[in-house]
């Protein structure tokens, strides 16, 4: 009877090995384990694989559960919950493009904590345009005088042909180009915010829906909006101002009302599509909304200048050949200026871009009016007090200056390229030609 009751024991014992080990041994054996105490089978217990059993074990163990496989699947099952959650929080993430709720067919994801976003829904929002080059794989999205391409699974982007980097890649998901929203803002000069509260991203402006003068979009320039009528605001820039106009401003909320100033001056609704808009004009946009049921007033200042431009030409003798005498003939025509104000005091700026000029001594001006000696590569001419465009207005005319040039002391033989800016009194160019090149028995 003794001997039955311990072989039972040890069949118990050796059952409660089994669940614990249950990978090992496997499903099949825990069922003949069962049927053994149940049914008193005569299965034998295999030699060797007795082992001994702590009270914590035999506590967890007892009644046959086996508990190691019920935790894999807790784990298991947590593992799931867990990115579904995940996956959730994703699919839960909602736009707003300038101030309004925005709904793609497919929804922003993130990808290594950046936001990814269906490119073509949200940029044809913002009034910006994508083309879709699938030989190369490459997206094109283009706003205003602002170029990005960007190509699928690769971290390499250009913004108007500059090579830049990215830390996450455009990717195709579902069909769909998606691009990480972060970096396209910040080429486009888009404004990009995170409602944290409302796990809302919120892209453009809140206030405007849009704001264009002339068709330049206002909202992409830095510092537009701003706190109070008296800071500086925006400086749009204007390589061209005739029949320059338009101004064009639409809230994102249709009971909000605006009041628009040209230099200070109220410009009534009906006439800011005619109007017109020249260098230097201050354009102040005065915006009230309700927000929170409060009434919240914004501002946004926009000056305009003119991109500072004209036209250079050069002309120089034929056939040179080395020589150590003085060589004359040469002669940088300057007309057309446009879009530098009047007061500003200019000069004449020679930068060489090849060939070694250092220590030349240039004669300018017909009588001569001085001299110059080329050092690092450049030097300034013309009057070192500066001169005006008041003062020499024919740098605004069809004709313009020719400032004559003469080389001291002759050339080496030598190809010799330069470049002619005008430039303000602190050295900044303003405006540039392109290269000229003298070439010296070649």
């Amino acid at each position: 009877m003794l001997k039955k009751i311990f072989a039972v024991f040890l069949a118990f014992v050796f059952c409660l090995t089994m669940g614990m080990g249950s990978a090992a041994f496997g499903a099949g054996k825990t069922e003949k384990c069962r049927d053994y105490l149940v049914a008193g089978s005569s299965w034998k217990i295999p030699p060797g694989q007795l082992k001994k059993i702590s009270k914590e074990d035999w506590q967890t163990y007892s009644g046959l559960n086996i508990q190691v496989k019920e935790k894999e699947k807790a784990k298991g099952k947590e593992k799931v919950e867990k990115k579904e959650a995940k996956d959730k929080i994703k699919k839960e993430i909602k736009l707003k493009v300038n101030g309004k709720p925005f709904f793609p067919d497919l929804p922003p994801v993130i990808k290594e904590g950046r936001t990814l976003i269906p490119v073509r829904a949200v940029i044809n929002g913002l009034g910006a345009s994508v083309e879709w080059d699938g030989e190369e794989r490459k997206i094109i999205v283009s706003k205003g005088d602002i170029t990005v391409e960007l190509f699928i699974d690769e971290y390499v982007f250009y913004i108007n042909g500059k090579k830049k980097e990215l830390d996450v890649p455009a990717q195709l998901i579902s069909n769909r180009t998606f691009v990480p929203l972060r970096f396209l803002a910040l080429a486009l000069n888009i404004n990009v915010n995170y409602d944290e509260e409302n796990d809302e991203v919120i892209i453009g402006d809140e206030i405007l829906e849009s704001f264009t003068i002339g068709g330049k979009d206002v909202l992409a320039l830095e510092g537009v909006s701003v706190q109070s009528p008296g800071e500086a605001g925006a400086t749009l820039k204007i390589d061209d101002f005739i029949n320059f106009g338009n101004i064009s401003i639409k809230p994102a909320d249709e009971e909000a009302s605006i009041t628009v100033f040209l230099n200070g001056s109220v410009v009534e609704k009906e006439d800011l599509a005619a109007q017109a808009v020249e260098d230097g004009d201050v354009i102040l946009a005065i915006v009230t909304t309700t927000r929170d049921n409060k009434t919240v007033t914004y501002y946004y200042k926009v000056t305009v200048r003119g991109i500072p431009s004209a036209s250079f030409s050069f002309v120089g003798p034929y056939n040179l050949t080395e020589t150590d005498r003085d060589v004359s003939g040469f002669a940088v025509t300057v007309k057309q200026v446009t879009n530098i104000e009047e007061d500003v005091k200019l000069r004449y700026l020679l930068k060489v871009a090849e060939g070694n000029l250092n220590g030349k001594v240039v004669q300018y001006g017909d009588p001569a009016e001085g001299i110059f000696i080329i050092e690092d590569g450049g030097a300034y001419f013309g009057p070192q007090a500066g001169f005006t465009l008041e003062e020499l207005p024919q740098l605004k005319g069809a004709t313009g200056i020719t400032t004559p040039l003469t080389i001291k002391n002759g050339l080496s033989q030598g190809v010799y390229k330069f470049t002619v800016s005008l430039v303000d009194l602190d050295g900044n160019v303003l405006v540039s030609s392109g290269r000229f090149s003298i070439v010296v028995g070649l």
